[in-house]
């Protein structure tokens, strides 16, 4: 699947590449782009010789900002939606996850998940949506978030959004009709329902949705 999104004078183009006979998994968030990235896995699987049971986990990491509250509705609505089954979320983390800075939260994880399912590295492969983070300077300068430049485990790990940033993942919301999921998306990382509008995360949001003229139709 090749899918170019973005606004008029910033369009980019990714592609989800599914690999055969792998175990495939995919990290949850609750929020917008991984709620995408999940439907886009469900769309290209309903291709002729592939099946939606080749995704055999959905983690979601059990963070402060509450992901595994809102993880299951974002599955429900897909699986209404495109009427497949998809597996219900699997709550895992690393030890004391609580107690890593937001950054850690997911790649402290990430390592867990191998170690705990995969311990040889050998069939399981994981989709992340992780993106670029606002482009500089902007109102909050200094407050980025980590995010890796490259993916340094292509063999085991993909990253289709590492190229795009915010604005282009919800767009693709808009060019697949789905932004009933963004209502279902939680991205606030200080709070585990509604928005302190203060954080990143809440930031860049409306960023993304001022970006595109669109009106944010999310109430978590």
């Amino acid at each position: 699947m090749i899918v170019e999104c973005g606004f008029s004078d910033n369009r980019q183009k990714f592609e989800i590449v599914i690999p055969e006979n792998k175990r495939i998994g995919i990290m949850l968030s609750s929020g917008a782009d991984s709620a995408i990235l999940l439907y886009l896995l469900c769309l290209e699987l309903q291709n002729p010789g592939r099946s939606i049971e080749e995704i055999k986990y959905i983690f979601t990491v059990p963070k402060t900002d509450g992901a595994e509250l809102h993880s299951p509705k974002i599955v429900d609505w897909i699986n209404e939606r495109l009427k497949i089954n998809l597996p219900q979320p699997t709550i895992f983390g690393a030890k004391n996850v609580h107690t890593l800075h937001h950054s850690k939260q997911v790649g402290d994880s990430i390592t867990a998940i191998y170690d705990e399912y995969n311990p040889e590295h050998t069939d399981l492969f994981l989709f992340l949506a992780d993106q670029r983070p606002v482009p500089k300077p902007w109102i909050i300068e200094g407050v980025y978030p980590f995010r890796v430049d490259e993916n340094l485990y292509p063999e085991f790990i993909s990253l289709p959004f590492n190229h795009l940033d915010k604005s282009h993942t919800i767009d693709l919301h808009y060019m697949f009709k789905t932004e009933s999921l963004l209502e279902l998306s939680h991205s606030c990382t200080q709070k585990d329902s509604g928005r302190c509008n203060r954080c990143y995360h809440c930031l860049e949001r409306q960023w993304a949705f001022e970006r595109l003229e669109k009106m944010d139709p999310g109430v978590n």
